[in-house]
């Protein structure tokens, strides 16, 4: 679509929200009541930016534990209508409700619109690899016409059994999370997974940020095009798109902006802000200007791959912005270090940060006990290779990779700081 008709739809999508928003959600109505806000002022994304307050998730937990209401102020529906309740993974911050009515409607049409510009088609074989998940996935594999391969997978488990439902059944699509990563990484030493992924057309991976070598070992040692996924403050998702520069938001279902996370202003594109989200067509739980608290920046030139849509990057998550002394450091700065190394090339690792700051910089590192038989002259490395790039000598932590991740509080994602 043409960004000016684009654009028109948005303005004229939000305009329709905020009146059904204030007509059905208690939440919205008491906060917007509290500083004097109608409706009828919002005619424009102007009037919006200037006038609708940010909604974070402590208005959705003061709402929820002060009234006892389980979907925090926000439904706009009969709860009999409601079909789909999902949740945030709960990595950073406790898990809230994802509330949707997917009857009588292209479910997830968003997603089907990726996959099926990612190569998908009706007849094709697809399979996940999830800790456990099932729904609303299907019914976007049912959308598109596809056969969903469901196989259940924690960390730690044998994976021998996805191996052999890949060889037998050819699907042409697997969908993987970025913590199970360096659990394949350390299976590929014993099993050839260019043969057994050589069925598959394209890969998606969510659930966290994919380091540069990480990503360069999916592509070019196991032969797989690799799409990254990552969410929208809970209102969606966003996907690469085949130039893999950046993730795409589809702008008719979610209103993306940058902002500054002090002011709440907005800040100039290839600038860094915060990601705050709209959802234009979730009538049944609208999520109304949601921080994300990820750090982004908005690019929205040409893509080579054709749409109008704008796409962001991501640079990391304010919460995790750690100060040791008078430096500010992001796990995405250490990342990049730490996945150099052969012995820690899956880049497990957090960064161990007190609540009452510190100045040490103290990072817990997983290595792979069987690419290296002396872990002291593998810390010292990467000390010196950190303190390189942070300006600060480190405190380093050696665990093995498995006994790092075990200490993970979601049981798969591992938070990258910890506050201790």
């Amino acid at each position: 679509m043409p960004r000016p008709e684009l654009d028109a739809l948005q303005e004229h999508s939000l305009v329709a929200l905020i009146a059904h928003a204030y007509d059905h959600s208690p939440l919205y109505r008491e906060m917007w009541d509290s500083i004097g806000l109608s409706p009828s002022d919002v005619s424009s994304l102007a009037d919006f930016q200037k006038l609708v307050p940010l909604l974070g998730k402590a208005d959705l937990v003061g709402y929820r534990d002060r009234t006892g209401d389980p979907y925090c102020g926000l439904l706009c529906v009969d709860p009999v209508e409601v079909d789909n309740i999902g949740t945030s993974s709960g990595t950073t911050a406790e898990p809230m409700p994802l509330v949707e009515l997917v009857s009588g409607a292209v479910p997830f049409a968003s997603t089907v619109r990726d996959m099926w510009g990612a190569g998908l088609r009706p007849g094709d074989r697809v399979i996940h690899v999830m800790a456990t998940q099932r729904g609303p996935q299907d019914r976007v594999n049912e959308a598109i016409g596809c056969v969903p391969l469901m196989v259940n997978v924690r960390p730690g488990a044998d994976w021998s059994n996805v191996f052999e439902m890949i060889r037998r059944h050819q699907p042409s699509h697997i969908y993987l999370l970025g913590p199970m990563l360096p659990e394949l990484d350390r299976l590929s030493e014993d099993v050839d997974l260019a043969e057994v992924f050589s069925c598959i057309k394209f890969a998606v991976v969510s659930g966290e940020p994919l380091g540069a070598r990480m990503r360069r070992k999916l592509t070019q040692e196991w032969g797989l095009e690799l799409y990254d996924v990552t969410g929208t403050a809970d209102t969606g998702v966003a996907w690469e798109c085949s130039a893999h520069d950046g993730y795409h938001v589809w702008e008719d279902y979610v209103l993306p902006e940058c902002l500054d996370p002090i002011t709440g202003l907005p800040v100039p594109d290839g600038e860094p802000g915060e990601l705050v989200c709209t959802a234009l067509a979730n009538k049944a739980w609208p999520l109304i200007r949601h921080r994300s608290g990820d750090l982004v920046r908005f690019d929205r030139s040409p893509c080579s791959c054709g749409r109008t849509h704008l796409r962001f990057h991501l640079l990391g998550r304010i919460s995790d912005r750690v100060r040791v002394g008078d430096t500010d450091v992001l796990p995405m700065q250490l990342w990049r270090v730490i996945e150099q190394f052969d012995e820690t090339s899956a880049a497990v690792f957090q960064i161990v940060a007190p609540e009452g700051g510190s100045d040490v910089l103290r990072v817990r590192i997983g290595f792979n006990a069987r690419r290296t038989d002396d872990v002291l002259e593998l810390q010292e490395r990467l000390r010196r290779a950190i303190e390189a790039e942070s300006g600060l000598d480190p405190s380093l932590e050696m665990y093995e990779e498995s006994e790092l991740q075990a200490r993970s509080s979601s049981g798969i994602k591992l938070p990258r700081v910890v506050r201790s």
